[in-house]
């Protein structure tokens, strides 16, 4: 995962950061937080600090700094049956907490690390090629052999109309301007490795920065 910089001169080029790229569903998932608490993070890249360094926190899924606040509302697992994958869809609210800056969603979806173990070794999930659908894991085009459900045409006319409200709808705001002192809300998806390890998330301000300290995990079961 490429991660900037998140400081001070992020308020101003904050829409330049990589897009997300994710999509995905079907399982209820459940959620725990591992570590409860805060971080002071860099000092917003100055020379000299003042009050107003950058802070940030990971808690109970809530990623918080002095710019924006992205909190993870629900997730669900999910089998995408074209592509043969499962997947982790989060949905997940962006505010932005400044008063005249307006950044994607999907670029601070970035600033999240996803990672699942196989039993014998940590994975980044990030780093897997993408072949997990959002869409038809929760509206289904095809069936389990991949064949589309054409002998149910009322069944595929309807899954072709959700997955383009969806395309258009919700995954259209993650990568929409969120306007100063708004909140947006939408959704990315996670290609897993398998529905037996929890997905692991941390958070991070910067490539050459520690995790800020807390790691939420997603039961996949």
């Amino acid at each position: 995962m490429n991660i900037k910089k998140l400081t001070a001169a992020l308020i101003i080029v904050l829409p330049a950061f990589i897009a997300s790229a994710c999509s995905t569903t079907s399982k209820q998932s459940t959620q725990k937080q591992v570590e409860r608490s805060s971080v002071d993070v860099h000092k917003a890249g100055k020379a000299n600090p003042t009050s107003n360094d950058l802070h940030a926190s990971f808690k109970n899924g809530v990623f918080k700094t002095d710019l924006f606040e992205l909190k993870i509302d629900r997730t669900q697992v999910g089998h995408d049956n074209f592509n043969q994958s499962d997947g982790l869809i989060v949905w997940y609210s962006v505010t932005n907490k400044t008063k005249t800056k307006e950044f994607k969603p999907s670029d601070i979806f970035r600033y999240l690390k996803f990672t699942q173990s196989d039993g014998n070794s940590d994975f980044s999930l990030d780093d897997m090629s993408s072949s997990f659908s959002i869409e038809e894991a929760l509206y289904p085009m095809y069936d389990k052999d991949k064949n589309p459900i054409t002998d149910q045409d009322d069944a595929y006319n309807k899954a072709v109309d959700a997955q383009n409200s969806m395309k258009d709808n919700e995954e259209a705001i993650a990568n929409a301007n969120v306007l100063p002192g708004k909140t947006a809300k939408t959704v990315a998806g996670i290609q897993i490795k398998n529905t037996k390890y929890p997905v692991k998330i941390k958070a991070y301000t910067s490539e050459d920065e520690p995790a800020v300290n807390g790691e939420y995990e997603i039961d996949v079961h």
